[in-house]
């Protein structure tokens, strides 16, 4: 494996932290986020681990405690991961879906994807590919779920009236 899956950028980033095991941390998130265009959860935890044994083989370390790496990876309560994220952010140009982005998604849901008639797995993925478009980080798969349902809701009410009113 080469180093030619990350940029210059993300590799001076990696290796801008002192501490091996904070190098290893942020280069696993560099590798989650470039797949992903999102920061993993609790639930990926093995493409964690894959990201991690994929970054100690790019920079050429040794790690003993992967699993706590992983742990590190996955805590969004801590204040040296959540700094992370917002330098992996930069990175990439990315920045968080806020409340105030989830009405702008809903009214794209309700043009663009649900006129399709599409399965939810399929709303899903291309709500995925809407963020990725827009450069947000979105929200949790949870609230991500909630809100296709929510502009489903009001794709379907809007589109009863309009047959009511015809």
């Amino acid at each position: 494996m080469n180093n030619s899956i990350l940029s210059p950028k993300a590799l001076q980033l990696i290796r801008s932290k002192r501490d091996i095991d904070n190098q290893i941390i942020v280069g696993a998130l560099v590798l989650f986020f470039q797949k992903t265009q999102r920061f993993p959860e609790a639930s990926d935890s093995v493409a964690v681990d894959g990201c991690i044994q994929e970054i100690i083989r790019i920079l050429n370390v040794i790690c003993c405690n992967t699993q706590n790496i992983n742990q590190k990876c996955l805590d969004n309560q801590h204040r040296t991961i959540r700094q992370f994220k917002q330098e992996i952010r930069a990175l990439f140009g990315f920045r968080p879906a806020t409340l105030d982005d989830k009405q702008v998604f809903i009214d794209y849901c309700k043009a663009y994807i649900f006129p399709l008639a599409l399965k939810s797995d399929e709303a899903f993925a291309i709500s995925l590919e809407y963020f990725k478009t827009q450069k947000l980080e979105p929200y949790s798969d949870k609230q991500l779920h909630r809100f296709l349902n929510e502009a489903h809701q009001e794709f379907e009410t809007e589109l009863f009236a309009k047959i009511t009113g015809s």
